[in-house]
């Protein structure tokens, strides 16, 4: 399975909910690259990446359910990592309800004040925002 670019980043914002991932009708920042794995034309994995000044933000990653835990997201990971890195990212950020497969690639928890821009994320508007949503606030920590 190759890993290939993908475009038309609105279009895989079905995608994203499905598995749980919280995107309204479009991204809260424009994306700057999407990338997508698929398998005989099933979309298998997808990434979307965003940039504020020299920020990189992951705005949504997901893998289909029967493709899990086989590193797919890893793999996809690593490789959006790579792009943002050769695209001089100085920071690569995201939010993430569940942040193992992160914390295994280098990505550390930060507060909310050593965020690197002043508002990426529409996520700490939300009223459930530390209420009954506690997603952590991750950075790339890998040089």
């Amino acid at each position: 399975m190759n890993i290939v670019e993908y475009k038309d980043h609105d279009k895989l914002i079905p995608f994203y909910a499905s598995r749980g991932i919280e995107v309204s009708k479009q991204f809260e920042n424009p994306p700057i690259f999407s990338y997508i794995i698929e398998d005989e034309s099933a979309l298998v994995a997808a990434i979307t990446c965003s940039e504020i000044l020299g920020t990189f933000i992951i705005e949504a990653i997901a893998v289909s359910e029967q493709y899990e835990r086989q590193h797919i997201g890893t793999k996809l990971l690593g490789f959006a990592v790579a792009k943002a890195k050769e695209m001089k990212a100085d920071n690569i950020i995201l939010n993430a309800k569940n942040p193992i497969l992160f914390e295994k690639n280098g990505f550390l928890i930060i507060r909310k004040e050593d965020v690197p821009v002043d508002s990426y994320s529409y996520c700490f508007e939300c009223p459930d925002y530390q209420v009954t949503c506690f997603p952590k606030i991750m950075k790339y920590n890998k040089n």
